[in-house]
């Protein structure tokens, strides 16, 4: 969680997965849509104003009823929780003291199926559902790659288990990327299960078919065709673990083309 500001924190904000609102008696509050939209807009776009949040939630009443009614929104929540939610120096921001979950560490940790306001629909405000929309389109791609960093970083550590159930996770919001595909080929190899990394393999294959009408590339191809040329490694001893472990980062591999010397010819661009 992270708050505003260092202060403890008495209430939780969640917006990822079902929105709600954990106060600090443990009840749980579950969030109006249009109250989480809000607060949404507020923890991921910053401050706002108050004529441009309340033309954004009602863009179908007239400036002044629409202030009106985000001033008893807004009065509401502070009634409902007990505390200060938003704070207004001019413009809305999110109140000093509360937790949200709106931050790397936590996108990183979110089940793969969780999205931003899960289950919120705002069809019949257009400005408000494409505001949202684009909100979850950059949380897509702020938590996969906030997940592509701590795979990379338990894979530089060796933690080839750790990193292939994240590499994994990318693949649930990313199916049709061969980059997160022959990620999840090269660490299956990298733990000594060759079978699995092919696996991985066909199931690229498989999926590109069957939305697109294509094959892999050659990237993805040339990595199947070394891994299947290729044994398995052998797990390294603890002496060579441990000296590994003490190596410089540039002693280390740079990019994730490399499954050993034999796969150093494979160039895995990170930017797919």
């Amino acid at each position: 969680m992270k708050s505003t500001k260092s202060d403890s924190a008495s209430i939780s904000l969640l917006v990822v997965g079902k929105p709600r609102l954990v106060l600090a008696d443990g009840r749980v509050l579950p969030l109006e849509r249009r109250d989480a939209a809000l607060l949404a807009v507020l923890v991921l776009d910053g401050p706002q104003s108050r004529a441009a949040l309340a033309q954004l939630l009602w863009p179908d009443v007239a400036p002044a009823k629409a202030l009106t009614s985000l001033r008893q929104r807004l009065y509401r929540l502070r009634r409902d929780t007990g505390h200060p939610l938003v704070a207004d120096e001019g413009q809305l921001r999110l109140a000093d003291g509360v937790l949200h979950d709106a931050h790397p560490q936590a996108w990183a940790a979110a089940p793969a199926d969780f999205d931003l306001l899960a289950g919120q629909q705002y069809g019949e405000a257009e400005a408000l559902a494409d505001r949202v929309q684009a909100l979850r389109e950059r949380w897509q791609l702020r938590r996969a790659e906030a997940i592509a960093e701590e795979a990379d970083r338990l894979e530089a550590r060796g933690d080839h288990d750790g990193a292939v159930l994240l590499a994994e996770r990318l693949l649930v919001g990313q199916p049709l990327s061969e980059h997160a595909h022959r990620r999840c080929m090269r660490l299956h190899y990298l733990r000594s299960d060759r079978a699995q990394a092919l696996a991985a393999y066909a199931r690229c294959c498989d999926k590109l078919q069957r939305a697109l009408g294509v094959p892999p590339d050659a990237q993805t191809q040339q990595l199947a065709r070394l891994i299947e040329a290729s044994a398995a490694p052998a797990a390294p001893s603890p002496q060579a673990a441990g000296a590994s472990a003490g190596a410089s980062s540039e002693e280390a591999p740079a990019d994730d083309n490399v499954v050993d010397a034999e796969f150093s010819e494979v160039e895995d661009d990170k930017k797919d």
